[in-house]
């Protein structure tokens, strides 16, 4: 049968929690969306934090899709329960009779490996969208412990005997490419919707406005928000200044104690504004308001696998990024063009030099925005699908 003859509905399942409440959900929607212009119809399966009840029964809309909710797991037994089985998918199936097939976003191991076998049973194809693989955490901790196994039979056993893997980066397709059907798709936007306009937006704070959005991990283990506000307080450059949303000073503040009298001397000066966690179109308004956006991130496994949401955005915003070339970014950031490289052997020394660069530039011209564009993928999307039993 060719793909053209297939029966045309995905459903999409996975902790993403639309609509925009976390980086997941804009990765999901920008897959569907990109489906959608194939043909296909999507329904998804969610998780939701604000449902009392196991599950929802009616169906909200969420750009024109359907969706469906889980409730969010509530302690370690609900999690455990979320990681060893798929939960609601059989009915969720049951609600239509056209299926291609379901899409398990970052999915537990074990209900991954259940979800298999159910999808074998109704001819229907898996796939893995892949996004993060994850550093083990060594300890004791129950929790910890359970994340850990997960991620091992997730990652090394269960996402390898899905029909395909939709992978973020070209280092998880080269990983699962020896094993089934693969294809690279980093986050990709709709850019026809106005969010993604660029400027002008006022731009407010002495001299160049650098702004970080988003969650730099539990320990500074994706994003060295530290260094950046270590680099920023010994430059000593007036010029520049630092918004952050996504965390707020007391978050901050508990991870790194010893900075507080640093943050007190910035934050006195205007130079560093804590924002806390922002709704996404706040989060934007507050990107698009920037001269660059920032991050820093050390290559690690879980830099080189993963792909960062933050600078799809930013770079759809028009406004350009200064960052380390993790993952496969050297693909599209040019130095001096759409946003500033910090260098190998990336560090306090190397950002100084940036903010420096950065502080004598005159105000950056928004970038070339459509890089991330959906219609830019079709093509790729259309052949794998294609080779999908």
């Amino acid at each position: 049968m060719s793909e053209k003859n297939y029966p045309k509905r995905f459903l999409y399942v996975g902790t993403f929690q639309l609509p925009d409440r976390n980086a997941a959900a804009q990765r999901v929607t920008g897959v569907a969306l990109l489906l959608r212009q194939l043909g296909y119809d999507v329904t998804f399966l969610d998780l939701n934090k604000s449902i009392d009840a196991p599950c929802t029964t009616e169906c909200v809309r969420h750009e024109g899709f359907e969706v469906y909710s889980i409730r969010y797991p509530r302690g370690f037994g609900d999690w455990l329960r979320h990681a060893a089985m798929p939960e609601r998918v059989a009915e969720t199936l049951a609600l239509h009779d056209d299926w291609r097939g379901v899409i398990a976003y970052n999915y537990p191991g074990l209900a991954l490996l259940r979800l298999k076998k159910l999808c074998k049973r109704r001819n229907l194809a898996l796939l893995a969208d892949c996004t993060e693989w994850y550093a083990p955490y060594f300890s004791l901790n129950p929790h910890k412990v359970a994340t850990n196994v997960d991620s091992f039979i997730r990652m090394r056993i269960a996402q390898k005997k899905c029909d395909g893997v939709i992978a973020i980066s070209s280092f998880l397709a080269g990983y699962y490419g020896k094993h089934t059907t693969c294809m690279i798709l980093p986050p990709v936007i709709d850019r026809r919707n106005a969010k993604w306009k660029a400027g002008p937006a006022e731009k407010t704070g002495p001299g160049r406005k650098l702004c970080y959005i988003g969650s730099p991990g539990a320990n500074m283990e994706k994003d060295r928000l530290d260094v950046i506000i270590s680099a920023l307080f010994q430059s000593g450059l007036d010029r520049l200044s630092l918004d952050i949303a996504g965390i707020t000073r007391e978050n901050y503040d508990e991870m790194f104690p010893e900075h507080r009298e640093m943050i007190e001397t910035l934050t006195a000066a205007g130079r560093l504004r804590f924002h806390g966690r922002l709704a996404h179109q706040a989060a934007l308004d507050l990107l698009k308001s920037s001269d660059f956006s920032i991050f820093y991130r050390e290559d690690n496994r879980m830099t080189r696998a993963g792909f960062p949401t933050k600078f799809v955005e930013s770079i759809s915003c028009g406004v350009p990024v200064i960052t380390t070339l993790t993952s496969d970014l050297g693909n599209y950031l040019r130095d001096g063009k759409n946003g500033l490289v910090i260098e190998a052997p990336a560090g306090r020394e190397q950002l100084m030099r940036v903010f420096t660069q950065a502080a004598g530039m005159p105000v950056p011209p928004p970038v070339e925005n459509s890089v991330f564009e959906i219609e830019k993928y079709q093509t790729a999307m259309s052949n794998f699908l294609s080779g999908i039993k």
